[in-house]
């Protein structure tokens, strides 16, 4: 009996251990030394996304306050074509504040230029690789006579493949979340 209460006692020092980390991933304010944090890190950037109940939202020029994140400034609409339809939709206004009771996370974008490359150098690698162990005995039979355009061949399929690569990432975006912290040994 003893024991039991021991351990219930230990469980109950242990949840109140992790309550502040649990009340900060669960929508709580983060504290000032948390908001220095999250400014530090966002207050730069031209955009971030936040996590909430509703859905991923996209705030414009994120500013850290004690109530929430608010967008910085005023918002003004992009400009009109120089022939505008009438049944052409207006732009929908952006998000100008959200409470830190409404985020559950706070995510940075950067572009996904390296992880293309690497994706187009790899799948390079894989074509050559390929095409080489299924034409291995004609390229080991003929290798003195064409063994340089060979690796030409291959050299330029993998550099052509890591620059399709980067292009293609260039244009697209990774998001990483900044606040709540994630665990330690995760990026």
């Amino acid at each position: 009996m003893r024991d039991t209460i021991r351990f219930a006692a230990l469980l109950a020092l242990s949840g109140l251990a992790l309550a502040p980390a649990a009340c900060a991933a669960a929508g709580g304010a983060p504290d000032s030394a948390e908001r220095a944090a999250v400014e530090a890190r966002i207050g730069r950037l031209g955009r971030v996304r936040i996590l909430g109940p509703g859905g991923p939202t996209v705030l414009l020029h994120p500013v850290v306050r004690e109530d929430g994140l608010h967008m910085s400034g005023t918002w003004k609409p992009p400009r009109a074509a120089l022939f505008v339809s009438a049944d052409a939709p207006k732009p929908a206004r952006p998000t100008e504040f959200v409470p830190w009771s409404a985020i559950e996370g706070v995510q940075v974008g950067r572009s996904a230029a390296r992880s293309g490359a690497l994706g187009g150098a790899v799948l390079g690698g894989a074509i050559v690789g390929l095409s080489l162990l299924t034409y291995h005995r004609n390229v080991s039979e003929n290798w003195e006579q064409s063994g340089g355009w060979i690796l030409a061949a291959g050299t330029t399929v993998v550099v052509g493949t890591t620059v399709v690569g980067f292009l293609l990432g260039a244009t697209g975006q990774e998001w990483r979340t900044v606040w709540p912290p994630p665990p330690r040994g995760r990026p």
